[in-house]
């Protein structure tokens, strides 16, 4: 049995990790990297199955380029699966926005691509072994990452694989933490594998006092902000301020979570500071809302693409309104850009945009930091251990004290 490596070696983004074995090749996430390059994983071959970890773009954004060529039934929870095709339709959408203003023919897959695959797509519980044929079974657990994501376990030639996707032991105000299962062969992520999180509470207090600050002085608090995850749990930590406004593709989602309250820590709470926030519809709306003090949570939470840009174009000369950032910015990102360099590229038609907001930075991560990574190592206590999804800085420090390989995009080992 072997496992091949496809994407998200020594990097963030475009993950994928093939299961090869005497009776099948099982697929573990197809995803596209988030930058503003979009960059494919390696070519599986031909596959027997895919499982979707969760519904991150950088998991599953390239499933339906794959699926065109060929027709693999597709394994996740429900609320994977339905989330999925809101990312999904929406990088369709903004490929052919940027198609049109730059003059290209560049397209992935369309709308009609992520339609066909709710004929293969099979919604999997929780701790359920479901077993795939070929000897092969699946079983996925509550990754902790976002509602409805997975670590996924294969159990094939009697050996126990587990992918842990995006994973976190803490509880947030969505989730409620990871569980760990025991394996033989242990894929880990390790975003923040060279990193301690700040005490979480402390980090929510003072970005409650950046946006009361910002508001205070008479300007706008734009909180950047993934739309699966990131925007509900934000909105949620601001319940109890005025004048919030939800705008984006997020608005989607939180309206898709409410309906699976099963897979949330406290879907009570997320309805609540639905009804505190107002959604925003249209650029009219937008310019309106501007012009007093008030609370935007909006897409993308890297800045690449989103109402955000055009937020920031109308504010970026504004030094009493705050851009808040609330997660990782991969390199390459706007995110990164603004932090780094005080200015971001709208992506449609490549124009540099300089900010003079203040900007914030505050790491409300739904990802494991070096500490809880090395705790799911010693509950999941492995033979073989495989380091993925990190930046060298954090990648490479963690494989060297937990003695993991650390694989290159393309590479094969027999386990």
């Amino acid at each position: 049995m072997k496992l091949k490596f496809l994407g998200a070696c020594r990097e963030v983004g475009h993950s994928g990790v093939l299961l090869k074995s005497s009776g099948a090749n099982v697929l573990m996430d197809y995803g596209s990297k988030v930058k503003n390059e979009e960059t494919n994983p390696v070519a599986p071959g031909k596959i027997n199955a895919l499982v979707v970890s969760h519904s991150h773009l950088d998991h599953c954004g390239m499933v339906p380029m794959l699926y065109k060529w060929q027709k693999p039934p597709i394994y996740a929870t429900e609320l994977t699966h339905r989330t999925s095709h809101i990312l999904q339709y929406d990088s369709v959408k903004i490929v052919e926005l940027r198609n049109k203003m730059n003059g290209e023919k560049r397209q992935f897959y369309t709308d009609e691509d992520v339609d066909s695959m709710g004929r293969s797509e099979v919604p999997v519980d929780y701790k359920k072994a479901h077993n795939i044929g070929n000897g092969i079974s699946i079983e996925l657990s509550d990754a902790g990452h976002i509602p409805g994501s997975s670590s996924i376990l294969l159990e094939s030639e009697g050996k126990r694989v587990l992918y842990t996707g995006d994973i976190n032991l803490g509880k947030t105000y969505l989730t409620g933490g990871a569980d760990i299962p025991k394996a033989d062969v242990l894929i880990t992520e390790s975003t923040y594998g060279n990193v301690e999180h700040p005490n979480r509470k402390e980090t929510e207090k003072h970005f409650l006092e950046a946006v009361r600050n910002t508001v205070d002085r008479g300007g706008v608090a734009l909180v950047p902000a993934f739309a699966v995850g990131r925007s509900q749990e934000v909105l949620m930590m601001l319940s109890g301020m005025d004048d919030v406004y939800l705008d984006g593709m997020g608005k989607r989602v939180t309206e898709l979570y409410l309906k699976y309250p099963e897979f949330m820590r406290d879907s009570d709470a997320l309805s609540s500071a639905v009804e505190n926030a107002r959604f925003v519809q249209h650029n009219r709306e937008r310019d309106k809302i501007i012009k007093k003090p008030c609370i935007i949570v909006t897409t993308a939470g890297m800045l690449h693409g989103g109402p955000v840009v055009y937020y920031i174009r109308k504010l970026r000369k504004d030094t009493s309104s705050s851009i808040i950032l609330t997660g990782f910015q991969v390199e390459g990102t706007n995110g990164r850009l603004l932090a780094e360099q005080g200015h971001i590229v709208d992506r449609m038609d490549n124009t540099r945009i300089d900010v003079d907001m203040e900007v914030w930075k505050f790491n409300f991560s739904a990802h494991g930091d070096e500490k809880d990574l090395k705790e799911i190592v010693r509950r999941a206590n492995p033979d073989k251990i495989f380091v993925v999804h990190g930046d060298p800085e954090n990648c490479v420090p963690f494989a060297q004290s937990i003695g993991a390989a650390l694989p290159r995009e393309g590479e094969e080992f027999e386990i």
